[in-house]
């Protein structure tokens, strides 16, 4: 996420919900949305904004990275 100024800003988990407004920014060949947490307003690249909550994981392929245990 950048600032007005389009410096790295902050960054959120992903999955976050945001407020989005409504008009494109281009910037350097890139379209960003502004958006609006935590009562500040970013920028944020369009290709890292969904609609749906279940499309917040882009990884068609996911692996385990921790151990599991067997419960039978």
């Amino acid at each position: 996420m950048y600032d007005n100024e389009y410096l790295e800003s902050i960054s959120l988990a992903r999955g976050s919900e945001v407020n989005v407004y409504n008009d494109d920014i281009i910037y350097e060949d890139t379209i960003y949305k502004k958006i609006k947490y935590d009562e500040k307003e970013y920028l944020v690249n369009v290709n890292n904004l969904v609609k749906d909550s279940e499309e917040v994981v882009k990884e068609n392929t996911l692996y385990v990275r921790t151990s599991s245990v067997s419960l039978t």
